[in-house]
């Protein structure tokens, strides 16, 4: 039998192709698998009532159960303190970070804060799931956070949501108070989100 070289490569073009395509495809899941918001109060829906918190809402876009693990207050040390109960445990196969405000409110500095998540994301990793890491910066306060949330994603292989407060705290009619949304703020939150996980899992809804 005698083959034909530009046809062997483009047979192993299209294979290739394939593959990648396959990859990339959105990994259906099933009910039982798990989704973990964890973060603090912008997590746990301070602003709104508790059906109105982005997990609640991202639970409803999503067709799928949420697990809400935000803790008023928290900085990425307490986070730290918690992510074996609150997350590990849970089996997940994503969560959703959204870490940071608080470290900036208690004056913690910058690096302390990006090495808190980066060891926040190695423990998650461990763990086998996917990571998607929540852009804290708005047009109102944090802005310089987002570049460096970006690169520690560049670096460690986590998913960068960006923009998620963009419109959301600079608008008095998406928040609650000063610094957290109300329930037209978290749905608004959650959209972001959801858009983002979908890119990467096939839900049911």
């Amino acid at each position: 039998m005698v083959y034909n070289i530009s046809d062997m490569l483009k047979q192993l073009i299209l294979s290739l192709s394939l593959l990648v395509l396959a990859a990339c495809a959105p990994r259906p899941v099933a009910l039982t698998d798990t989704i973990v918001c964890f973060g603090d109060s912008i997590t746990s829906g301070t602003g709104a009532k508790a059906d109105e918190s982005y997990p609640s809402v991202l639970a409803q876009l999503l067709n799928h159960p949420v697990v809400n693990a935000g803790v008023s207050g928290n900085t990425t040390a307490d986070a730290l303190m918690r992510i074996e109960n609150d997350v590990l445990s849970k089996r997940p196969f994503a969560v959703v970070i959204e870490l940071g405000g608080n470290d900036y409110m208690h004056g913690v500095p910058r690096n302390v804060t990006m090495n808190n998540l980066e060891e926040i994301i190695a423990r998650i990793k461990n763990g086998k799931a996917k990571i998607f890491l929540c852009d804290i910066g708005s047009n109102l306060a944090l802005g310089e956070y987002s570049s460096a949330y970006e690169e520690l994603c560049r670096r460690t292989g986590a998913v960068f949501i960006s923009g998620v407060m963009r419109g959301v705290l600079d608008d008095d009619t998406k928040k609650s108070d000063e610094m957290h949304p109300n329930a037209a703020g978290y749905q608004m939150i959650a959209s972001r989100v959801a858009v983002v996980l979908k890119q990467y899992y096939k839900f049911n809804g």
